[in-house]
């Protein structure tokens, strides 16, 4: 067997292992799982922690209180370290709207710099910073400028309700009530 037939044996098996290890439902940074889950209140409970340089940070579970209207129009999308609150299309296809990540204080910081950008602040613990952001224009969610932004306008006081709590906290406390 001559050694282009090794390279191509070699970047075949490549490809399957990728191709096999990033189907839907597999595991994500950290070996955490993408997961779909319906919006079906109006009151949105998820966790969320960073990964960060191989390390995943505290698991932290937040709310948010969305529109009457998106509770069965929508779902989250959780990879772990990233929620994104989609909107189900006629088509079932999936439109993000906005998303609300987890990250370290350093990746904080390399995301965001000393300059604003398209990050936004939600709130921060001692090893955690919770960001959310959603994109100005349509293009990345599929839909038409104008439902995009009808679907968008909420956003702003969707994240003034947001709260985080430590997940193993807001599991204690959940089980003494």
């Amino acid at each position: 067997m001559g050694k282009k037939n090794y390279i191509i044996i070699g970047v075949s098996l490549a490809l399957l292992v990728l191709l096999v290890g990033c189907g839907p439902g597999t595991a994500a940074f950290g070996g955490l799982r993408s997961e779909a889950e319906a919006i079906d209140s109006a009151t949105v409970i998820r966790t969320v922690r960073y990964f960060d340089e191989g390390a995943l940070g505290p698991e932290y579970a937040f709310s948010v209180t969305v529109p009457e209207e998106w509770v069965g129009q929508f779902e989250t999308s959780n990879n772990g370290h990233v929620v994104t609150f989609n909107f189900i299309t006629e088509r079932d296809r999936r439109a993000p709207i906005f998303t609300i990540q987890a990250l370290s204080f350093q990746q904080f910081w390399e995301q965001n710099g000393s300059y604003p950008s398209g990050f936004y602040n939600l709130a921060a613990t001692p090893d955690t910073y919770f960001i959310y952001t959603s994109s100005l224009d349509a293009y990345h969610s599929g839909l038409p400028a104008e439902q995009y932004a009808e679907l968008r306008a909420p956003v702003a006081e969707i994240i003034t309700t947001f709260d985080a709590v430590d997940a193993d906290e807001a599991l204690s406390l959940m089980a003494a009530n």
